[in-house]
């Protein structure tokens, strides 16, 4: 598969999973979903969602935010977290709203930005979600999966959304955007299983070893591949193309580790069953860090 390809999947798979796009976090106009986007720095969308009702209830406007004071606000929101830096920075950006904007939340990256608590990545959901101007607001989701699927070199959130932008088209930033966020909530867990993380694999050996004899990859379509005298403390690329054909010797003459016993030996009547459970069915997009990478932009 190449690079155009891979991307050309992950559309096409994430428009069959979301035809149908939710936003996040609930909102009533370009101020509410300002102040939900604030609120959800280093949070879950699912508790801000949930206070953020408890805050509009009292202001849902900066004129009515100012009238709160900012311990005021800092108790509604305690739950979210970090409400100290946050409660300050909602009840000044709504100062500066109404004393600079005539209380409209402005329609620019650059003017969002000089709002105080306002990053980047804020001010990028507001201008995608509030004003549907191209953005990629990347957050912990997208810059996991950019990088698990060969996409970016997870060097940093901002070389994640370059990225994105340069081998996404335009129109698509923010319906995908979404898409990824809710993909990697439902299919791709940080945590979890093998395949949902980093696919890098670890060995550990003594530590006053200088050479490992070998390092022997059976590939799964009787392919194998071996590297010889290899020194500690590195990583490895193991790539197919370097395997060898490998007859598998699955004659009843070849030494086996295990040998059968009867359950009448040690008491032990079980027979495990595996589970009928296809990982590849579930994700479907699981597939595509075993994709060969290409480094060279198309």
């Amino acid at each position: 598969m190449t690079k155009k390809e891979k991307i050309v999947f992950i559309i096409n798979e994430l428009q069959k999973l979301y035809p149908e796009i939710p936003i996040p976090l609930n909102h009533q106009d370009p101020y509410t979903l300002l102040i939900a986007v604030l609120m959800s720095a280093q949070s879950t969308d699912i508790r801000v969602n949930k206070i953020t009702p408890l805050l509009f209830e009292r202001a849902n406007n900066p004129y009515d935010m100012v009238k709160l004071s900012i311990d005021q606000i800092r108790e509604i929101i305690k739950p979210v977290g970090l409400s100290p830096m946050k409660s300050k920075g909602i009840y000044e950006l709504s100062h500066i709203l109404i004393d600079k904007h005539n209380g409209e939340v402005p329609k620019s990256f650059e003017e969002l930005e000089e709002l105080p608590s306002v990053g980047h990545k804020t001010a990028s959901v507001v201008m995608s979600q509030a004003f549907g101007v191209p953005a990629f607001p990347v957050d912990t989701h997208i810059h996991r999966l950019m990088y698990r699927w060969g996409l970016s070199n997870g060097k940093n959130v901002t070389q994640t959304e370059k990225d994105a932008k340069r081998i996404f088209p335009q129109e698509k930033w923010n319906d995908l955007h979404l898409q990824i966020i809710w993909y990697g909530r439902q299919y791709s867990p940080a945590r979890g299983f093998q395949s949902c993380v980093e696919h890098v694999l670890h060995f550990g050996i003594e530590q006053e070893a200088e050479l490992i004899d070998s390092v022997v990859v059976d590939w799964f379509d009787d392919y194998r591949q071996v590297i010889v005298n290899v020194p500690p403390n590195q990583v490895i690329s193991i790539n197919k193309s370097n395997a060898q054909p490998y007859i598998v010797d699955n004659s009843s003459d070849s030494m086996s580790l295990y040998s059968t016993l009867p359950a009448s030996v040690y008491g032990i009547d079980f027979k495990h069953i595996e589970n009928d459970y296809d990982d590849f069915v579930k994700e479907s997009l699981l597939l595509l860090p075993y994709q060969p990478l290409l480094s060279k932009p198309f």
